[in-house]
């Protein structure tokens, strides 16, 4: 199968879109996959395999990239395409609309977001052959072309770091946007704080895009209303490579997004790190008694302040068992390899009855 793969970025070295590299490396090993055209709007650290050809389309302007993008996508068909594949984010699947239709070839589309825009619901209801996303609350689309297949991790690379031994206290990876709800991070840690007499920490990891400045500048003036400015502090984006390190020095990680299943939660769950979420999404892929340790209600400040301090103080022996059963479940349904490979059952299913 010749796929031609859509993604933001092919970069590894990209705080936010570094996994789609290890898409593009896994799917380039599949026996199902002969060639690979990746289009992407930036590419940096990657070392594309042989049957892997990658072009970037970003122009100086909207139209600009469009006109790249339609002009990568005829050079790829001349080369000879057998299937489309979205990688997350993007307008690209209506883009793709009419070349779908003329060409009659299927369109695949991951997206994993559960507010629902004006181009995800035409790409959906429209345009995809087959939604894939990894939770029901990941997509909230009521649609026979969406298919659940839990998140894709790279279990070798997020793993537990042997012979660590955590010291720090609590951290979390990820955008510092609204929708990631750091906010609501502080107002728990303090109230943590003040309940239980501690002097918890709290180490922020990620970039800040520029819409999202305000919204920084406005948690920077919370930690001093609250007191916390001892205890908190923002080091900015870090390459995915350093993640395993990081996560390994700290006992506990939060995740207090509204979004769907991030993937720094099942990462930090791989890497052994229990997390203490409000996101209904995480909920979803948690066995009855993880989910009663480790999510919290949204807007209850006392729960999440009673979770910190529950989780922070857990046992050495609680405290493997729980990561343990973390990890394997992170193996056991959201192995990256084995997500690709459900995908491409799926891609293969569809493709033999779309020829027929």
């Amino acid at each position: 199968m010749n796929l031609l793969f859509v993604c933001l970025s092919a970069d590894a070295a990209d705080p936010v879109h570094a996994t789609a590299v290890r898409w593009i490396e896994i799917l380039a090993g599949r026996a199902e996959i002969d060639h690979l055209a990746v289009l992407t709007l930036h590419a940096g650290e990657i070392s594309a395999p042989p049957n892997v050809t990658i072009r970037v389309f970003r122009g100086r302007s909207r139209m600009g990239t469009a006109w790249k993008f339609y002009r990568e996508v005829s050079r790829a068909m001349q080369r000879g395409i057998d299937a489309f594949f979205v990688y997350q984010s993007g307008p690209y699947p209506v883009l793709l609309w009419p070349v779908t239709l003329w060409h009659r070839l299927p369109l695949y589309y991951w997206k994993a977001h559960p507010r629902i825009s004006t181009w995800t619901w035409l790409s959906a209801r429209f345009v995809a052959t087959k939604v894939f996303t990894p939770t029901p609350a990941s997509l909230p689309l009521s649609l026979p072309n969406v298919v659940v297949v839990g998140h894709g991790i790279d279990v070798t690379r997020f793993s537990p770091v042997p012979g660590a031994s955590p010291q720090r206290d609590i951290v979390t990876i990820g955008r510092v946007a609204p929708v990631k709800r750091v906010d609501a991070m502080l107002a728990a840690l303090a109230r943590c704080n003040a309940r239980f007499g501690s002097r918890l920490r709290l180490d922020v990891y990620g970039p800040t895009l520029p819409k999202d400045d305000g919204y920084r500048r406005d948690l920077d003036r919370l930690v001093e209303e609250l007191g916390l400015s001892t205890l908190v502090a923002f080091h900015g984006p870090v390459a995915q490579s350093e993640v395993p390190e990081i996560l390994a020095s700290y006992r506990l990680s939060l995740n207090f997004s509204d979004t769907a299943l991030d993937k720094a939660v099942v990462e930090s769950m791989a890497c052994g790190l229990p997390v203490l979420s409000t996101n209904p999404a995480v909920a979803e892929i948690l066995p009855p008694a993880l989910r009663a340790q480790l999510i919290v209600p949204a807007h209850d400040i006392e729960s999440q302040a009673e979770g910190m301090h529950r989780l922070m103080g857990m046992s050495d022996p609680a405290r493997a068992e729980m990561v343990a059963s973390l990890r394997r479940l992170v193996v056991n349904g959201h192995n990256l390899e084995a997500l690709i490979g459900r995908i491409l059952q799926e891609i293969d299913v569809t493709s033999r009855a779309h020829r027929r």
